[in-house]
């Protein structure tokens, strides 16, 4: 596993998710998309996605406590 970018990827994921529909939720799931598609790639840039992902790529994403917290902020 290349750590590389990962951070960079989940922040910028995180940004994109929130921006797009202003859920925490939803935001921490496109963050975890990208920083986990980055690191399975060397180098910062070929993993970042290059598209929004798709509802069933975001339902991939296992639910933790984080996620079920975030739920409950509205």
């Amino acid at each position: 596993v290349n750590t590389t970018g990962a951070g960079d990827a989940f922040g910028s994921g995180f940004v994109a998710g929130f921006m797009h529909r202003g859920s925490v939720d939803e935001a921490l799931r496109v963050a975890i998309v990208n920083s986990n598609n980055v690191v399975q790639h060397l180098g910062a840039k070929p993993g970042i996605i290059r598209k929004y992902p798709t509802a069933a790529q975001l339902r991939k994403v296992p639910t933790t406590p984080i996620l079920a917290s975030a739920r409950h902020e509205h």
